[in-house]
């Protein structure tokens, strides 16, 4: 499982949002997406962005303190390094 591909993987700054990106992750994998969630709060992006790049995920799904307050998830494409916030909502189709 550890070595499968991943179509995006979820993380989550601050302990406070671990239970919201766990969520994140069972809707994702709902909408048929193949998730990994890094599995500690990361306060830096650095650790997740590695473990990410370690395992060629191409999306990183970020939950955040601000973001879960706006309802959205910052979706990272981590090829092009672009980020941009979508509603909770619409994250699978992201």
């Amino acid at each position: 499982v550890s070595r499968g591909p991943v179509d995006v993987m979820v993380t989550f700054l601050g302990d406070g949002q671990r239970a919201d990106a766990l969520r994140l992750a069972a809707e994702l994998r709902a909408a048929r997406l193949r998730v990994d969630v890094f599995p500690e709060a990361a306060r830096k992006l650095d650790r997740p962005l590695k473990y990410a790049a370690a395992r060629n995920v191409p999306v990183l799904a970020i939950v955040g303190e601000d973001e879960q307050a706006r309802g959205e998830v910052a979706v990272r494409d981590l090829q092009t390094r672009q980020q941009e916030a979508a509603p909770r909502a619409q994250a699978a189709a992201q």
